[in-house]
This record gives C-alpha cells, sequence and structure tokens, in this order.
C-alpha cells in the first residue's frame, strides 16, 4: 500500500505493539519488504515498554529506525485496555534507546518529509490526534493515513463502528482524526480476518533470531487467547 507510480512512499507507522502479536508481524513485515520507514510511535497503555518491543524487532533486522513512545491515556476515555501480556515479550530489564514525546517527534518528522509520508496507523489514533490539534496544517503534508478500523462506506458516507479495538478504546481521537483533511484508507475487520497465519504455518519462523522471537511471541499468544491462529489485523 505505499508504492504509487512505481515509487516506494515513504512510512510511519503508529502502533500499540506488545498486546495482539499482529504488530509485531506488520513491522518486521514493512523492514524487510524495504519500505522507507522514516518513524515507528507507539500509542496506548504501557507506551515505553511497546517501544522498547518495537525497538527491539529493528534492532534483529539491524535497522536504524527511530522509535518514540506516545500518548499512554486516550483523550477522554477512563479505561486502558490491556492483556496484561506486554512485558513479557520482553527479557527482564530489556531496554533500548528510544525517544519521548511522540505527538511532537510524529510532527516533525511529518514536517521533515511533507507530501512524501503516508501513515499505518494500526493502534488507537491518539498519537495523531493530538499531532493534528497542536499543528492545525500537518494533515495537509501527510499523503494518506491507512487505519485499521471498522466502517461502513457509502457512496457519500464513513459510519464509523467504534466496537472495533484500534477505534473504541478512544473514539474522541477516531473523529478528530477522520474530520481532518487528509485522505483515508480503512481495512475493516473482516477484509482482516481473511488474513491469517495457521500454528502449522507458524512453525515454519524459526531460524533466526527475528523468526524465532516473532515464533515464540505468536505461540505465547495463542495459548493465551485460546485460538488456533493468529489474525493479521494490521
Amino acid at each position: 500500500f505505499v508504492i504509487c507510480d512505481g515509487e516506494i512512499m515513504s512510512l510511519i507507522i503508529d502502533t500499540d505493539i506488545g498486546s495482539d502479536v499482529d504488530d509485531a508481524f506488520a513491522i518486521a513485515y514493512a523492514l524487510k519488504s524495504g519500505i522507507d520507514l522514516k518513524l515507528i510511535t507507539t500509542v496506548h497503555g504501557p507506551t515505553k515498554t511497546r517501544a522498547n518491543i518495537a525497538k527491539k524487532i529493528t534492532q534483529l533486522l539491524g535497522k536504524e529506525v527511530p522509535v518514540a513512545s506516545g500518548e499512554s491515556a486516550p483523550i477522554k476515555q477512563q479505561t486502558i485496555f490491556l492483556t496484561g501480556e506486554e512485558e513479557r515479550q520482553l527479557e527482564p530489564g530489556e531496554k533500548y534507546e528510544i525517544l519521548d514525546n511522540a505527538v511532537e517527534v510524529l510532527a516533525n518528522t511529518i514536517t521533515a518529509n511533507r507530501h512524501e509520508v503516508e501513515i499505518a496507523a494500526i493502534g488507537p489514533l491518539t498519537n495523531i490526534a493530538r499531532a493534528f490539534e497542536r499543528h492545525p496544517k500537518l494533515p495537509s503534508y501527510i499523503n494518506r493515513i491507512y487505519v485499521m478500523g471498522n466502517a461502513i462506506l457509502t457512496p457519500d458516507k464513513f459510519y464509523l463502528n467504534y466496537r472495533a479495538h484500534n477505534l473504541k478504546v478512544d473514539p474522541e481521537a477516531a473523529d478528530i482524526v477522520f474530520a481532518a483533511n487528509v485522505p483515508i484508507t480503512l481495512v475493516t475487520t473482516e477484509v482482516c480476518k481473511k488474513n491469517y497465519l495457521t500454528k502449522e504455518e507458524l512453525q515454519k519462523f524459526q531460524g533466526n533470531a527475528l523468526l524465532d522471537y516473532l515464533h515464540n511471541s505468536a505461540q505465547h499468544w495463542l495459548n493465551f487467547i485460546k485460538y488456533e491462529q493468529v489474525y493479521l489485523y494490521d
């Protein structure tokens, strides 16, 4: 989704990596695909832990991509959804060099790459919404935002369905982002559930540090969630 007229676009990934394992696969895929990944920002709950997980994946691939921890709380909602499994994706005491204040890092990166950058928003939209609030011109600098979340498209309207996790946990942020003057592509839960990895397929994810990490994280998630496959929502 980041190739336009044969040119690879610059990409920012905004993620709540660390609960489900799908975001880890998404970041690994982006890094392996040759995408010009400018920045990874983390959102919702333990964002420093999430940032360390994302940085770990970049390090396992030998890639130097800045990672910044962002907004831990929704704009208005009081509930933070956590599985309690987030810390388990790191060894005790495992930490990496990460940046703080993802909202400003995000704004600076977009501004420095204006009209050349796209965003894959694979978590709640709080970081992006806050950035838009603080920097009103920012949406006009972004080529497109890809959002994972439920929506029904009519010829002239989006009807947002806040039951999808990424929209449900911060609907106010979703309202801000969807009201902004920026092209948005929505990937619905229905589409995501058509893409998954079975336990048998996951057995092939072994043989080097990254594959071993993805395999172990996926197996741990399946044991926790009691599923037979890993859905690639993000």
